[in-house]
């Protein structure tokens, strides 16, 4: 790199020292230092002999330069240093100068072998090729100029109000400049970055073309496991310079939402929020591809503004469209389909009579899509359940987030019996029985995640209600501290699963995460070695070396049959889904006594609970006192919103209902917050989290079941023994503001409070 030196040449010497300069350089020999003549030659345009002064209008100055000077202007070497300040181009990068003169530009480049440049000034070009050598630099226009490559970086100081192709130079050269340009492309960028290597790119560009053709170079990385959305806005922000954004916790006005239709986010996966402060006509866009150009063309061509390109994840934006757009569409579909259901109702029982029911009106595209809307929804708004009623009028559609119903969408009721035979046609039921309820499967892909979804068909006065439980495959947490045990919690935990053989109990009501629970207990158990056999309903997670039975009952394969079957299977471990009758109780119980370690679930409100609802079954008490080794029962309660909760002062009544006994002490809990928060949809709660009860099985505890005793006098043994209830763990996490006292009233409830 060449030192800036600050030269004062007077004006009549320019000229000659430039042909001075000129005559070394041709001699070939080393006459003057590359260095002097890097600060010395100043070339036609740097003569500046014309002064605008002297004539009567710029127009006709720059048409004097145009004619004397070529329009040249050697840039001054302090900007060029600044531009590269500000460029900050890698070694990596193809960089080209147009109009590069002498190469001031060239100076300050991390690498002149990707460096590239071209000019119509003969002598100029001279200088730049003795000055660089390494560089690539051609003499010619630009209306000649053919590179074979594209390049990263493009700069120019072209000559002024020339004309080619009857358009002024800068417009020329612009558009030149496009042609010249190579896209930035996410693959380069995240190599950069370090966020993935040059193999895994090039192992994801073959699979783009062959496995996933169409899809986005990102999400195919995230489907190989080699990134995640995260790491790529990071990657994003660093390499771009441009901030991300939290959609979850903005609310865009409605003026934004109605600059551009769904169908044109949903293509490019962006979304806009709002416009600059500082400026009006720039359009803040959250874009999970913020290098696609077409895009923000588009978006720029259609509202008429500018974009600023924020980074954000596309789970992100596809939440916010549905957020924003969900219900518009499906609104549309269901209106669309009652339309056409309207104006062809006529023509198709002239037709045929028959061409009217639900077989037919099922397979119309509206309802199809209309389906696959609420599942959309349902899934973007963290549902574990999907919940369609017939009413009079109408069908509602409910969605339970968080543990709790919440009203989706209300539609027409003539939609009702088409929506019910289209779930009934993918979940492989009888979509001609009405009278009896049914029980049925499907599965469902949103947002590259695969679904299970578990449907129940129940007939009711005003038609079929179904219910759709959502299960993520591959989604359940299989490390226990992600379970939200306490650390005292946690040992409890650890010591049941130490026993090599008995009986374990996860109690709690339907989804309350037994299941997570149970999956989790195995992959904690799953060692080499260990033979395990589980028999459950259905299988919601594969696990690796782990042998897994699907219950059957249709074929004869129930719990009780499976589990004989089992036992000749040479098992050390046998998980059961759930313990629903006294023939699997019975078997569990023998196989735990005779050196099995059992783990299973049952339907109880507490731990003691659990061991007299075993003796209300028929297992006689003495079995139970010898097999059970340890019971947990749980409850899942909300957390409060992060984004809108509150923190206030608890009542007299709230202390009274968490157990503080001084009402002169201060107490602070945490409430929901307003209903216009984003983050949770405006319930006040987002997420959930675990409470336990662990009651190991002591001496004591196996006496007292030997003996018979109810479940009170179980529960204050195990008390005396260190457990703690589900109460104690609800109030424990409202006195630390991640629950309220109306969740701990929800979920925890004691008679004896008063």
């Amino acid at each position: 790199m060449y030192a800036i030196i600050p030269q004062q040449i007077p004006q009549d010497k320019r000229a000659e020292v430039n042909e001075k300069i000129l005559f070394a350089i041709n001699s070939g020999k080393d006459l003057i230092p590359a260095e002097s003549i890097y600060n010395c030659y100043t070339g036609v345009g740097g003569l500046h002999n014309l002064r605008q002064s002297d004539f009567a209008s710029y127009h006709e100055y720059a048409r004097a330069k145009k004619e004397f000077e070529l329009g040249q202007f050697f840039t001054p070497h302090e900007i060029c240093w600044e531009m590269v300040d500000v460029l900050s181009p890698t070694s990596s990068e193809m960089v080209l100068d147009m109009c590069c003169g002498m190469g001031n530009f060239f100076n300050h480049l991390p690498n002149r072998h990707n460096t590239y440049g071209f000019d119509i000034d003969g002598k100029a070009v001279a200088v730049a090729r003795y000055l660089y050598p390494d560089a690539h630099i051609e003499k010619c226009d630009i209306q000649q100029y053919r590179p074979e490559q594209r390049f990263d970086i493009i700069i120019g100081n072209p000559p002024f109000n020339l004309k080619f192709d009857f358009r002024l130079s800068q417009e020329y050269y612009m558009d030149k400049l496009v042609g010249f340009a190579r896209k930035k492309r996410l693959g380069d960028l995240l190599v950069d970055a370090g966020v993935i290597s040059q193999d895994q790119l090039v192992k994801a560009l073959q699979v783009q073309k062959t496995e996933k053709q169409g899809e986005r170079l990102g999400v195919v990385l995230i489907d190989l496991g080699f990134t995640d959305e995260k790491q790529i806005v990071e990657a994003l922000k660093a390499q771009l310079k441009i901030q991300s954004i939290d959609l979850s916790t903005l609310r865009i006005p409605e003026e934004i939402i109605r600059l551009l239709d769904e169908a044109v986010l949903r293509k490019y996966n962006l979304i806009p929020f709002k416009f600059n402060e500082k400026n009006p006509n720039l359009l803040c866009v959250a874009m999970s591809d913020p290098l696609d150009i077409r895009a923000m063309d588009d978006v720029s061509i259609i509202t008429g503004c500018q974009v600023e390109r924020f980074a954000a994840t596309p789970s992100d934006i596809a939440a916010a469209i549905d957020r924003y757009y969900g219900n518009a569409e499906a609104l549309r579909v269901a209106e669309q389909y009652t339309r056409e259901k309207q104006e062809q109702a006529k023509a198709r029982a002239a037709l045929d009579p028959g061409s009217g029911n639900d077989e037919n009106n099922v397979q119309q595209a509206p309802i199809v899509k209309l389906l696959g809307q609420i599942i959309e929804q349902a899934v973007h708004k963290r549902a574990s359940d999907i919940h369609i009623e017939p009413m009079e009028n109408q069908v509602r559609i409910r969605f339970r987030v968080d543990g709790v119903l919440h009203e989706a969408m209300r539609h027409d009721i003539s939609l009702h019996a088409a929506l019910i035979a289209r779930i009934k046609i993918v979940s492989g039921l009888d979509i001609s029985e009405k009278r009896r309820p049914q029980d049925g499967r499907a599965t469902s892909i949103v947002d590259r995640q695969e679904y299970d979804i578990r449907v129940s068909v129940l007939p009711t006065v005003y038609g079929e209600k179904v219910v759709m439980r959502l299960a993520q495959k591959k989604a359940l947490t299989l490390d226990k501290r992600d379970l939200g045990f306490p650390e005292e919690e946690l040992k409890k935990f650890d010591h049941i699963l130490s026993h090599p053989n008995g009986l374990i109990l996860v109690t709690g009501p339907t989804g309350s995460g037994k299941s997570t629970t149970l999956y989790t207990a195995l992959n904690e158990l799953n060692v080499e070695g260990v033979n395990i056999i589980t028999v459950e309903d259905p299988v919601e997670a594969n696990l690796n070396g782990v042998n897994q039975v699907q219950v059957n009952e249709k074929a004869g394969l129930t719990f009780s049959s499976a589990l004989r079957s089992i036992l000749r299977q040479d098992p050390d471990i046998i998980m059961i889904g759930e313990i629903r009758d006294q023939e699997t109780a019975e078997i569990a119980v023998k196989a735990s006594i005779t050196g099995h370690l059992v783990v299973s679930t049952l339907h109880t409100n507490s731990s003691a609970n659990t061991i007299t609802r075993l003796a209300d079954m028929g297992v006689e008490n003495y079995l139970i006192a010898d097999s059970v080794v340890g019971v947990i029962a749980q409850r899942l309660v909300r957390r409060v919103c992060p984004a809108c909760g509150i923190v206030r002062e608890a009542t007299a009544g709230e202390k009274k209902i968490l157990g503080i006994k001084d009402p002169a002490r201060r107490i602070n809990v945490r409430t929901p917050g307003h209903k216009e928060c984003v983050r949770c949809g405006g319930t006040g709660y987002y997420g959930r989290i675990g409470i336990y009860e662990i009651m190991p099985v002591t001496a004591d505890l196996r006496q007292a079941i030997n003996r018979g005793e109810n479940a009170d006098v179980l529960e204050e043994i195990a008390l005396t023994h260190g457990m703690k209830t589900l109460r104690m763990s609800a109030i424990d996490y409202a006195l630390r503001g991640i629950t309220t006292v109306e969740e701990v009233q929800r979920v925890a409830y004691d008679d004896e409070e008063d």
